[in-house]
């Protein structure tokens, strides 16, 4: 859900207050296949189990806020096969490429895994089977907190967030002034019993470093008695780093629900915003949804990514159109798969920022008479100075999920739909 607040200088007033909630997901309603799981807990399930017959190739990446993950298989039935070659379960203490992994099974029997971490990734693949002994898995997730936890850590698209416990840091002999980060000019400010320091991912000496699928951004805590000669407190070394994934997919698409633009922060917690415009020059989006367009009428859009990472771009890797949004497999159309354009009046356009991508295309109807098309896009966050699938254009043949995972989150816009003769 999105929230927009415009105003003016014109009167003065109060503003307004509202509160929101969260509740469940209806668990019976369809297993997507992998994507990002932030709710504390969940099931994760097999494509069609408990009928699993499908070739499939999965990635689940489940984060939580200052907990570890606990996760429960409790249903598993896989085929048996040397090495596991016919297809497997690969759990990760984080992401796949740059964690340990916890364990890697097949065949049946229950398995339990429980992350060191905040984060937690299963990976699915499977060739196919035509056995009906083969269901696939179902698993339960839950997420624990740490208890009497004295330092925490959180990740957001512009800055990582360090709390400290000040009795942690009294049991260790340092006040709330000999406390440091790399740069020394950067200083927290306390709140009730925690001192808390906000570190910007291009400030405060904060180091960036890219390692196979992820971008990481660390900086050090430490403490120190100004003016001493020597010390007999325990030292005080806190490594602080924050994980994005550096090719993080993310789907938007076009629901058939009037609301307006919004933005949902996922996994890699970078914020990513898309909009309409009502033209070429992308100075007014749209906000008006159903967005009513005319056949063959220029459709013009932009993607953000919000962070105060600079050396991040955007790169538009596939988006596909459907007349039904909840299945872009059945009846769909590719306007560009994998890089590689497959619509002719497909187009990009220049921007200034490397943190925004600017495409369009000409509306379009499906042939069996349906008025509204929605569209799924698939983005690429990459680190802009390395080579990355942001450089590498059109793929002609995607690479397994397994070996190269892309994590997922959407986002909801809103519909387009044609006008109707009289309008």
């Amino acid at each position: 859900m999105g929230v927009v607040f415009q105003t003016d200088g014109s009167v003065q007033k109060i503003g307004f207050q509202v509160f929101y909630s969260s509740s469940t997901k209806n668990t019976t309603e369809p297993v997507n296949c992998g994507g990002i799981l932030t709710y504390p807990w969940g099931i994760i399930e097999s494509p069609s189990y408990p009928y699993s017959r499908s070739p499939a190739d999965c990635v689940w990446h489940i984060q939580s806020a200052n907990s570890v993950i606990e996760i429960n298989f409790n249903d598993v039935a896989l085929e048996s096969s040397a090495f596991c070659s016919s297809g497997s379960v690969s759990v990760y203490d984080g992401t796949p490429a740059g964690s340990p992994l916890l364990g890697r099974f097949c065949g049946t029997g229950a398995r339990r895994f429980k992350s060191t971490s905040n984060s937690l990734t299963v990976v699915f693949n499977s060739t196919g089977s035509n056995s009906n002994y083969v269901r696939g898995f179902h698993a339960n997730y839950v997420s624990i907190l740490q208890n009497n936890q004295s330092v925490a850590l959180y990740c957001t698209s512009d800055l990582m967030e360090a709390q400290v416990s000040v009795q942690y840091l009294q049991s260790l002999g340092y006040s709330t002034n000999d406390v440091f980060l790399n740069d020394a000019k950067c200083r927290p400010y306390r709140s009730g019993n925690w001192l808390i320091f906000y570190i910007p991912y291009n400030q405060c000496g904060t180091v960036k470093q890219g390692d196979r699928d992820t971008i990481s951004y660390s900086n050090i805590l430490h403490g120190y008695h100004s003016g001493q000669i020597i010390e007999r407190s325990r030292a005080l070394n806190l490594n602080l780093r924050c994980q994005m994934f550096q090719n993080t997919m993310v789907h938007i698409m076009y629901h058939a629900q009037d609301v307006i633009n919004q933005t949902l922060t996922q996994y890699g917690l970078y914020h990513t915003s898309l909009y309409f415009y009502h033209s070429p020059s992308f100075t007014y989006p749209v906000y008006n949804y159903p967005y009513y367009v005319e056949l063959n009428q220029n459709l013009y859009l932009q993607a953000t990514l919000q962070s105060s990472d600079t050396n991040l771009t955007l790169f538009v890797d596939t988006c596909v159109a459907s007349p039904d949004p909840n299945d872009f497999v059945t009846q769909t159309y590719d306007l560009i798969r994998n890089g590689c354009i497959k619509d002719s009046t497909y187009v990009t356009y220049p921007t200034y920022y490397s943190n925004q991508v600017r495409f369009g295309f000409s509306a379009f109807r499906f042939v069996q008479n349906f008025s509204r098309v929605y569209l799924e896009c698939k983005l690429t966050v990459c680190n802009k100075n390395s080579y990355s699938r942001c450089y590498q254009g059109c793929i002609r043949r995607q690479k397994r999920a397994s070996s190269t995972p892309h994590e997922t989150f959407s986002v909801v816009v809103g519909p387009i739909e044609l006008k109707k003769l009289n309008e």
